[in-house]
Order: C-alpha cells, then structure tokens, then sequence
C-alpha cells in the first residue's frame, strides 16, 4: 500500500474516534459520516432560530412494499432549535436526530441506509438527510 493511502486510513480512523469520542453520551442509530474533520461539527451550520431535518427514506424501495398508511408514517421531520447559542452547528443536527424517535423506530433501523453522509437544503430552514449504504 502506498504510503499516502496508509495516511488516508490512519486519518480516517483518527477522524472516526473522534466523532466516536464527541457522541460518547449518545447511543446513535445511525453511522456519522458526513465530516472531513472534526471542527466541522462546531461551525455554524445555520443562523435561523429553528431548522427542520426531513428524513425521507420512506420512499426507499427497502419500504415499497408496506401499505400505504404505514410507509407515509415514515417520513420525519426533527426540529433543531438554536436556543440561546449564536447558531446551529452539526452537532446539535446530529444530536436532535439522534434524541428523535423516529431514529429508533424499529422499521427505519431496517433500512440499509444508516450512513449520514449530507444535507440537501430545500428551503432558507428545512433540509433533507441524505443517507446511504
């Protein structure tokens, strides 16, 4: 393996016990994977005084053959409140999903896609989770 690969995974599993020691109080349901480095998990992610976390994995095919009523009561939305800090950081992202429900639902456990890899944003506060496998 060349050398700069060898750096690659050792910076990689060095980013990895990081997150793991930033999320050590918190049981997550899903893997976190959407950071290069560590520092990103403190930035300013949005200045509104509340965002809106959309997880629609319900429309995966994982899902596609459970009745209708059930597959809708699937989509999600969390709340993230900025509270009395100057703005909204990944972090607190991370740890309202991961305090939401809807993250321990026994269905959505099932779904392969339990990679956080991103956020699309659909409007100035709501965005979607984007998952993968």
């Amino acid at each position: 393996m060349p050398c700069n690969e060898i750096n690659e995974v050792e910076d990689y599993e060095y980013l990895l016990d990081r997150i793991e020691e930033e999320f050590k109080n918190y049981d997550s349901p899903f893997n976190i994977c959407l950071i290069e480095n560590i520092e990103e998990l403190h930035t300013p992610f949005s200045y509104e005084d509340v965002i809106i976390i959309r997880d629609n994995r319900n429309e995966s095919f994982v899902f596609e053959n459970l009745e209708e009523e059930l597959r809708n009561s699937l989509l999600n939305y969390t709340r993230v409140y900025k509270g009395d800090k100057p703005f909204i950081s990944l972090k607190d992202i991370i740890i309202s999903m991961i305090n939401d429900p809807h993250y321990n639902n026994y269905l959505i456990i099932q779904d392969n896609h339990q990679f956080l890899e991103g956020f699309e944003k659909n409007s100035e506060i709501q965005y979607t989770a984007c998952f993968g496998s």
